[in-house]
C-alpha cells in the first residue's frame, strides 16, 4: 500500500496548524507571513490561526484588531475572544449566547474552523454536548478534517470516554 504524501499545495496550513498546536506562538507568525499571498476564505483561515494564537497569549488587544469581518473562522474568533476576555458569568453566558445564535446559520456550520473554535468555546464551558456535535462528522462521505478529530479526541478524554478516545484516534490513521 502505498502512502500519499500532502504536498504543500494540498495543505497549506500544515506548518502554520503545526506550530499553533504544539504551541509554538512565534513560530505561528513566522508561518503566517509565509501564507501572505493567500486570499479569500483561505486568507481568513491563515488569520484565524494568528488570532488564535494571540488570544491563547492573552493578546487581545492584537487578536482584536485582526478578527475583522464576517466570514466563518473571524467570526469564530470573536466569539472565543469575548469569550476569553470576559469577567463574570454573566458575560460569559452572553457570549455561549452570542455563539448559539451563530450556530443557527448553516454556512457557519460548514467552516471547519468555526466548528473547532465554537467547539473549544463549549468544551471549556463544560457544555460536551454541545462541544461533541460541532466536531462529529455524521455520515456525510466527506471526510473530516484533522482538527475536527483531534477535537472530538480531546473532548472525549475531557469526559474520562477512552474508548472512544481511542476510536476516534483510529480515525486519524
Amino acid at each position: 500500500k502505498k502512502l500519499k504524501v500532502c504536498t504543500m499545495d494540498e495543505d497549506d496550513f500544515y506548518a502554520l496548524r503545526t506550530a499553533y498546536y504544539i504551541g509554538d506562538y512565534s513560530k505561528v507568525d513566522k508561518e503566517y507571513k509565509n501564507l501572505s499571498s493567500l486570499s479569500g476564505l483561505k486568507a481568513k483561515e491563515r488569520d484565524s490561526f494568528l488570532c488564535r494564537s494571540f488570544i491563547a497569549q492573552s493578546r487581545f488587544k492584537e487578536a482584536s484588531k485582526l478578527a475583522k469581518g464576517e466570514s466563518s473562522p473571524m467570526v469564530a474568533c470573536k466569539q472565543l475572544l469575548t469569550y476569553r476576555q470576559s469577567k463574570d458569568e454573566q458575560a460569559k453566558e452572553i457570549a455561549i449566547d452570542n455563539l448559539k445564535e451563530y450556530l443557527k446559520e448553516s454556512s457557519y456550520l460548514d467552516n471547519a474552523t468555526f466548528c473547532v473554535i465554537a467547539s473549544t468555546i463549549f468544551l471549556e464551558e463544560g457544555m460536551y454536548r454541545e462541544a461533541l456535535e460541532l466536531v462529529v462528522s455524521t455520515g456525510s462521505g466527506s471526510s473530516p478534517k484533522l482538527e475536527k478529530l483531534l477535537q472530538e479526541l480531546c473532548i472525549y478524554l475531557r469526559i474520562n470516554r477512552q474508548d472512544l478516545a481511542l476510536k476516534a484516534l483510529q480515525k486519524m490513521k
